[in-house]
């Protein structure tokens, strides 16, 4: 178990410096950690090793592919979660704590409401794509991520015990779930505020297939009026309370937090100079910031 812990949480920390790095165009590959409107915004690289470069960069695929993410994270901890709980390995169980209910019940209800927007909310371009680097490090955080939150608090060769929700209850828990929810209903709304800039009257672009009519618009409704990227602020928010949740003493979940803030963070930085370059600055809301309202 050491062991798994350890090659859990070296994924965690190795991502967000493979992110930095690619920022800051390590190799020229700046354009893997891009997708949608931002990688087919991007410039190609201009450095001496263009052609193997381009071919690696050159490999996308549709971004509509987010979903398999979702599919993957809600099977997989249907299955995991399920066999934690009913003891199916004889050997290991659950501590019988709050934390890892609620740790658990969280992980499914993101995963499943992501699921949900990906089939029915969001309406990405026909054009839209992501870099195959990207989808591989989705389909490893969805794969990682539904143990990460529950390893640290499993048992080995004890029975488990169940408690009643009074017994243990605490504040932290309380607050948890308040920002859990919070921050997952306000991720919705503005998934749903993106979906609605959406034209419905476009039409695939004939002359070149892998683009469309449909014209971004710049999002200014709600949490949008003081940041470019509201919903990834609130995805930081929702890991946050996995954090809170157990006290800030599971370093795995801090480490999963420090890797989503700093993959989003750059992400919303890119998005907001995407918007600054498409729509001018003079149309940008006064003191728009990336991610963070008010900070960053």
């Amino acid at each position: 178990m050491d062991t798994l812990v350890l090659v859990i949480r070296s994924f965690y920390a190795a991502v967000p410096a493979a992110i930095v790095a690619l920022h800051y165009n390590v190799l020229g590959l700046s354009q893997l950690k891009s997708y949608g409107k931002v990688l087919a915004g991007s410039a190609p690289t201009s450095s001496h090793v263009q052609t193997w470069l381009d071919h690696v960069v050159g490999l996308t695929i549709p971004k509509s592919y987010f979903t398999h993410f979702y599919i993957l994270g809600s099977l997989w901890c249907l299955v995991l979660y399920s066999g934690l709980v009913f003891q199916w390995a004889d050997m290991v169980s659950l501590t019988a704590s709050p934390e890892t209910f609620l740790a658990m019940s969280f992980m499914i209800v993101q995963v499943f409401r992501r699921l949900f927007e990906c089939l029915f909310v969001h309406q990405p371009s026909s054009g839209a794509r992501i870099h195959v680097f990207h989808y591989v490090n989705g389909m490893l955080f969805y794969s990682l991520t539904p143990v990460a939150v529950v390893i640290e608090h499993v048992e080995y060769d004890k029975p488990f015990e169940s408690l009643s929700a009074m017994e243990f209850l605490e504040w932290r828990h309380i607050l948890a779930c308040g920002l859990f929810g919070f921050a997952s209903l306000q991720q919705t709304v503005a998934h749903l505020q993106l979906a609605s800039l959406r034209s419905n009257d476009s039409r695939p672009n004939t002359e070149n297939k892998r683009t469309d009519l449909r014209a971004y618009k710049l999002p200014t409704q709600g949490y949008f009026a003081l940041v470019a990227a509201p919903h990834y602020f609130f995805e930081v928010c929702i890991y946050t309370s996995f954090v809170v949740l157990y006290g800030f003493r599971d370093l795995t979940t801090i480490l999963i937090l420090v890797c989503v803030t700093v993959e989003l963070g750059i992400s919303a930085h890119d998005n907001r100079e995407w918007y600054r370059t498409a729509f001018g600055c003079d149309k940008l809301p006064k003191n728009w910031k990336r991610m963070i309202p008010y900070l960053y």
